[in-house]
């Protein structure tokens, strides 16, 4: 008879290799065999916190809340590489605030950091974190809800989608690749782009500066007119 150590050494084995097959779990990976994938998160309690009993395809986010997605190289269960993001910076409010809520649909912060560039595969090179609203249906899954604001690349499996790429991001390669070592530590956060506030906020920078350039150029026009007219008094 197995002993009880045994049992739940192979349960715990077995629970992690399903779990690696659910959307972006984690892989079930030794200390010394390093994991790259892209890992999925949401705030709760102004944290980032990793998903662990669903992956991307399973989940269903609900109106206002803020999903999170990672790319990294993680030994840890679950991995404790979260995106290297302000959580307030990057809240509903900041990201979402901006956009009209509409029946039967639902409103969701996206976070993507793609990592440092430590966790990329040869050629690649990591583009600059963002973060995006999606507006989609309110039975609208994880998946559902970043394909609406970035383009994805998924694979199906007996345990549903595998999240592979991000914009693109790994350019190939398999779902779940393996790393020379765990992403470094993080340090401070970085910027992340609010797509659409950015935009928008430049756009209506550049609209109040427009009644001071009209009316500048109108003095300018005056100033030349009156210097003309007094030309010609002088001359008379």
């Amino acid at each position: 008879m197995r002993s009880i150590r045994t049992v739940l050494a192979t349960s715990l084995a077995l629970f992690l290799a399903g779990f690696t097959l659910i959307g972006t779990a984690t892989p079930a990976s030794a200390a010394d065999d390093p994991a790259r994938f892209w890992m999925y998160y949401s705030v709760v309690d102004d944290e980032f916190t990793a998903y662990l009993d669903k992956g991307v395809g399973a989940t269903k986010p609900a109106d206002g809340s803020v999903e999170a997605f990672r790319y990294g190289t993680s030994t840890d269960f679950p991995p404790h590489i979260a995106p290297r993001a302000d959580v307030a910076e990057v809240s509903f409010e900041e990201v979402c605030g901006q956009v009209d809520a509409k029946d039967g649909q639902k409103r969701v912060a996206v976070v993507i950091d793609f990592g440092v560039e430590q966790d990329a595969a040869e050629g690649d090179e990591p583009p600059a974190p963002y973060a995006a609203c999606a507006q989609v249906a309110t039975n609208a899954t994880g998946l559902q809800v970043l394909d609406a604001v970035a383009e994805v690349r998924s694979e199906n499996s007996d345990f549903g989608p595998s999240l592979c790429a991000i914009d693109g991001y790994p350019a190939s390669g398999p779902c779940f690749g393996s790393g020379p070592e765990a992403s470094p530590a993080d340090g401070e956060p970085v910027t992340f782009a609010i797509e659409g506030v950015d935009k928008e906020s430049d756009d209506d920078e550049d609209d109040s500066n427009l009644p001071l350039l009209l009316g500048a150029g109108a003095v300018v026009v005056l100033l030349g007119a009156g210097g003309v007219l007094l030309a010609r008094r002088n001359k008379a």
